[in-house]
């Protein structure tokens, strides 16, 4: 490894088992989000699907965090194998996960602010067919 080449005052940084779990959740993190980013791009796409993938992602977020306040990391498959592995799992790792998921979570509400709205045009175009005659609108 390059840090241990040469006398490095890092190379006990990045040793350390905290430093190894939350390289672990960055990297099951940033996973995660390259493929809903891939998942908005491309030629022909629907935003009934755009704003499905976002919700879905929001959702993720909501469950992950249930999750991680349980201390179970099955949802981070390479953190879940250093927690294995190590067998640790600190406090503060967990409330910085915690806040880090929260802050997600928020960012996505503050971009797509009107995404858990249920409005009555994305979904007459989601199932036409289980609309109520009571929700459709006066012309």
């Amino acid at each position: 490894m390059f840090l241990e080449t040469e006398k490095n005052v890092y190379l006990a940084t990045f040793n350390s088992e905290e430093v190894s779990l939350s390289l672990a959740y960055l990297a099951d993190t940033s996973e995660v989000i390259n493929v809903l980013n891939l998942k908005l791009q491309g030629k022909d796409t629907i935003m009934i699907a755009h704003c499905d993938a976002i919700k879905t992602f929001i959702d993720k977020l909501q469950l992950w965090k249930r999750r991680i306040l349980k201390r179970n990391t099955a949802s981070f498959p390479r953190l879940n194998e250093v927690v294995n592995e190590k067998n640790f799992f600190s406090d503060s790792l967990k409330t910085g996960i915690e806040d880090h998921l929260e802050g997600l979570e928020n960012e996505f509400y503050h971009y797509f602010l009107n995404i858990s709205d249920r409005s009555f045009v994305f979904n007459l175009a989601r199932n036409p067919v289980s609309m109520e005659v009571e929700d459709v609108p006066e012309a």
